[in-house]
């Protein structure tokens, strides 16, 4: 919106209006991109050639960008600031002059992998000018518009770069009950987080990792809380996971020291289901979880993606339940060595796939299984492997013994991160509103004296209200005044005052009262006496 399009502007602080100044400014000509930006946003065409899938993007995305560019305008690219990235001072003009944030930050990715592939000896121009290379931003919704209009005409103007293929933007996150704010401390600081629950909370960083993707607000607002990191926590991370993988490496190691078991894969088990099945047929389900995962994130769907993890870790929980090894080793051990198996191959496919999502625990799943440490390319290789019908988990290696991966959060835990929100900050002062502009002819008329209060009591069925006796110098007043809430009769004699002496004298609770004590009130209705420095004398006028 331009500045001239607001209905009667003024400041929010002081009230005053806006005066208009002449400029000069440089433009990026949104208006000349119309044409092609229509094209690539709405069917991903770009120069005639299909760029992207418009239908992998997110409805709001979309949203957002169809409102723009229904009437593209130009767009002023400089700013007249004290601070910011100059103009290049070559040009004529440029004197004082910023860039725009907006076209400044994102040319920044670019200097950004430029200066990366310097350090590490590689070349930058794949990143950006490659047709195959797949630009994605991450972002927020406030930022829409900046990377999938401005930054795109600034790429595609100039020629030989890669224009976005996702903008995947997240719409915000609220925090117990509230919209996040810095200035109030409504925050969770990561640091402090990280150092107040280092030692309470058991992989603290994963937990927190966990709960911010499963409340993700992908598509629409969504809110964290203390008392679903601690319900998550609880029944995901400790009831489920935990204690699925925990059952598996404590029966493996109860039963055969720790040995992966050799097995027929020819014997029947029972699925998840509770449905005769096969040990084939029970990888390939857990196959379907590991490309059902795979394509969430291909998608960008990072909360559809953890939500697989867990049903994979609840389908081998079930898996285990319904084969009830516990029950079985003694009637039928071979049963057993089938069902432990598989079950460990279960828990090698969670330590792939859930990665992306608790990259610590991963890891330490895969040092209870004594599997090597994750490369690029082992999803790939999991994915080949349970196609063939391979183990992941190989027969007769050894596995370590159990430990926990996560533990039960304290109550008092989370009751001190609830009272750290909004503390060591003050609160956001609310001023009240100017009142309507009055001319110097108005506050003349005005006759403010000084004065000093002589008596003071509080009147009869009127708790807001004491009755003053004021001296102006050359006379003295009775005054009826709001603030016996505030202070007692006695403690004010002596008091020296400002009062306002030619304001119509008015009865009050059956008091004719002959003025106005003048005070001050803060954001909180506590009122002060405005008041001369002491000995200034009565009578005087406030000028």
């Amino acid at each position: 919106m331009s500045p001239t399009d607001l209905i009667n502007p003024k400041s929010t602080l002081s009230g005053d209006k806006p005066v208009l100044k002449s400029t000069t400014h440089w433009f990026l000509s949104l208006d000349k991109h119309t044409d092609w930006m229509k094209d690539w946003i709405e069917t991903g065409k770009l120069e005639g050639e299909q760029h992207h899938d418009p239908k992998e993007w997110k409805n709001h995305v979309l949203g957002q960008c169809r409102s723009w560019i229904t009437d593209l305008q130009p767009r002023a690219m400089t700013r007249d600031l004290d601070w910011g990235v100059d103009v290049p001072q070559e040009l004529e003009g440029a004197e004082g002059k910023k860039l725009y944030v907006w076209l400044d930050a994102p040319i920044g990715y670019i200097s950004a992998t430029k200066q990366w592939a310097l350090d590490k000896g590689k070349d930058w121009e794949p990143y950006w000018k490659d047709k195959d290379t797949k630009l994605v931003h991450f972002i927020g919704k406030d930022n829409i518009v900046f990377h999938c209009i401005i930054f795109p005409a600034i790429l595609k103007a100039a020629g030989d770069y890669i224009l976005p293929d996702n903008v995947p933007a997240n719409q915000f996150m609220n925090l117990q009950g509230a919209k996040l704010s810095t200035s109030r401390n409504w925050a969770v600081w990561a640091h402090e987080y990280l150092e107040d629950t280092k030692d309470t909370i058991t992989n603290h960083v994963d937990v927190l990792r966990y709960v911010l993707i499963r409340h993700m607000p992908e598509l629409k607002d969504s809110e964290f809380t203390w008392e679903s990191f601690k319900e998550l926590n609880d029944t995901d991370l400790v009831g489920k996971l935990a204690n699925f993988i925990n059952r598996i490496i404590v029966l493996t190691n109860k039963y055969y020291q720790g040995e992966v078991p050799d097995f027929d894969r020819k014997l029947p088990v029972i699925s998840s289901e509770g449905e005769a099945s096969t040990y084939d047929a029970q990888l390939a389900e857990i196959l379907k979880k590991v490309k059902e995962c795979a394509s969430f994130i291909q998608q960008y769907d990072f909360r559809g993606g953890l939500k697989t993890v867990m049903a994979l870790s609840s389908l081998g929980d079930q898996f285990l339940q319904n084969n009830a090894p516990w029950k079985t080793v003694k009637t039928d051990p071979e049963n057993v060595k089938t069902v432990l198996h598989l079950g460990l191959q279960i828990v090698g496919a969670l330590s792939v796939i859930a990665q992306p999502f608790i990259p610590n625990v991963a890891d330490k799943i895969r040092g209870l299984l004594k599997l090597p440490t994750l490369v690029n390319g082992d999803w790939n290789a999991l994915e080949d492997k349970l196609s063939k019908g391979l183990s992941i988990v190989q027969t007769g290696s050894v596995i370590n013994k159990p430990a926990h991966l996560f533990t039960r959060i304290d109550n008092k835990i989370i009751e001190e991160q609830i009272a750290k929100l909004g503390q060591g900050q003050e609160e956001e002062i609310k001023y009240p509103e100017l009142r309507e502009e009055a001319t110097f002819e108005d506050f003349m008329k005005m006759d403010i004296r000084t004065g000093t209060i002589l008596e003071a009591e509080k009147m009869k069925k009127a708790k807001k209200l004491l009755k003053l006796k004021v001296d102006i110098g050359f006379e003295q007043r009775t005054v009826v005044s709001g603030i016996a809430e505030f202070y007692q009769p006695e403690d004010i004699i002596g008091q020296q005052v400002v009062l306002l002496a030619n304001l119509a004298p008015r009865k009050l609770r059956g008091v004719m009262s002959e003025g106005m004590i003048l005070m001050a009130e803060n954001e909180k209705g506590e009122l002060a006496f405005v008041s001369p420095k002491d000995g200034f004398g009565n009578g005087f006028t406030v000028r």
